[in-house]
C-alpha cells in the first residue's frame, strides 16, 4: 500500500504541472492589464508609473519565466501577493478555503442522503412509481443548471415562503445555528445536482448485483431481506458508486464558483470570480492549483477506499 501511494503521488506531479501551466497561459490570453486596473487613469499622465508597476509585478517578463518563478515559489509554500490589495494569498486561502470545504462537505452529505436511499428503493422496486419518481428527480438534477436551481430555491424558499435567508454568510465558530441556516440553500443547490448521477449509479449497480446467484443463495438460506440487501448486495455495489463519488468532486468544486457567487459566500470560488474580473492573476492561479490538487486527492482517496470495501483488492 505504501509503495502504491508513493507511485500515485509521484504520478500526480506532472498532472498538477500541466493543469497549472494551461491555466497560467490561459489567464494571460484574457483582455485587460492588472497594472492598468491598479493605477487607473493615472497611467495616462504617467507612463513611467505604469512601466514601474509592471516591473514590480513581473508582468514585463516572458510568460514562461513568470510561470517558472511562480512554480518555484509555490513549491516553497509561497503563492505570492494579490495584485489588488497586496495581501499574501496564503492568508486569503486560510480564511476562504475552510468555507468552501464546509459547503462542499454539506453538499456531498446531502447528495448521499438523497441518492443512496432513493437508489436502493428504485432497485428493490424496479418499474414502480418509486422508480419512476427517482428517475425523474435524478434526470432533473443532472439536466438543471445550478444557477437556475439556485434562483428557483431562492424564489420559493426565501421569497415566497420566507423559510430561509436568501444569501449571506456567518462563520460556524461565531454562530453555528446561523451558519447552518445560511448554508442550507447553497448546499441543496450543489447537492441535488450531485445526487442525480449518484442515484442512477446506486440503482443500476444494485439491479446488477441482485440478479447474481449468490444473492439467490443468501435468500434461500433464510437471511433477512435487510441483511441480504445491505450486507451483501449494497457492499458489492459500492466500488462503482465510490468511483462516481470521486469523479463528482470536480463537478462539486466547479459548482462552488457559481453557488458561492450567487449566495454571497466568501469562499475560494467567489474569490476566483472576483479575481478574474479584476485581473488578479496570482489569486486565480492559486485557486486553480488548489482545486486541481483537491480533485486529484479525492480520486486517490477513492482508490484507497476500494481496498477497504473489497478485501480482494490489494495494492502493491
Amino acid at each position: 500500500m505504501t509503495a502504491y501511494l508513493g507511485r500515485r503521488l509521484i504520478e500526480m506531479v506532472p498532472v498538477v504541472i500541466l493543469v497549472t501551466a494551461v491555466s497560467f497561459g490561459l489567464i494571460f490570453v484574457l483582455p485587460g492589464d492588472p497594472a492598468m486596473l491598479i493605477i487607473g487613469d493615472r497611467s495616462a499622465g504617467s507612463p513611467e508609473l505604469y512601466e514601474s508597476l509592471r516591473r514590480d509585478l513581473g508582468l514585463d517578463r516572458p510568460v514562461y519565466l513568470q510561470y517558472v518563478d511562480w512554480l518555484g515559489r509555490v513549491v516553497r509554500g509561497d503563492f505570492g501577493k494579490s495584485t489588488r490589495d497586496r495581501e499574501p494569498i496564503v492568508n486569503g486561502l486560510k480564511v476562504r478555503l475552510p468555507i468552501t470545504l464546509e459547503l462542499s462537505a454539506l453538499a456531498m452529505l446531502l447528495s448521499l442522503a438523497i441518492a443512496i436511499p432513493a437508489g436502493i428503493l428504485a432497485a428493490v422496486r424496479p418499474n414502480s412509481i418509486w422508480d419512476a419518481l427517482g428517475s425523474i428527480v435524478a434526470l432533473g438534477g443532472i439536466a438543471m443548471p445550478s444557477f437556475f436551481l439556485a434562483i428557483l430555491l431562492i424564489f420559493l424558499l426565501a421569497v415566497q415562503f420566507q423559510l430561509l435567508p436568501p444569501s449571506g454568510f456567518e462563520r460556524f465558530t461565531d454562530s453555528p445555528g446561523r451558519n447552518l441556516q445560511l448554508m442550507i440553500l447553497p448546499a441543496v443547490t450543489l447537492g441535488l445536482g450531485l445526487a442525480g448521477p449518484l442515484m442512477r449509479q446506486v440503482r443500476s449497480g444494485l439491479l446488477e448485483i441482485l440478479g447474481q446467484e449468490y444473492i439467490t443463495t443468501a435468500r434461500a438460506k433464510g437471511l433477512r431481506p435487510r441483511v441480504v440487501l445491505l450486507g451483501h448486495a449494497l457492499r458489492n455495489a459500492l466500488i462503482p458508486i465510490i468511483t462516481v463519488i470521486g469523479l463528482q468532486v470536480g463537478r462539486l468544486l466547479g459548482g462552488t464558483v457559481i453557488v458561492e457567487t450567487m449566495f454571497g459566500i466568501p469562499g475560494i470560488g467567489r474569490w476566483a470570480v472576483d479575481s478574474i474580473l479584476l485581473r488578479d492573476f496570482p489569486v486565480v492561479q492559486a485557486v486553480c492549483l488548489i482545486m486541481a490538487i483537491g480533485v486529484l486527492l479525492a480520486n486517490l482517496l477513492a482508490d484507497l477506499i476500494y481496498a477497504v470495501v473489497d478485501p480482494r483488492i490489494a495494492y502493491r
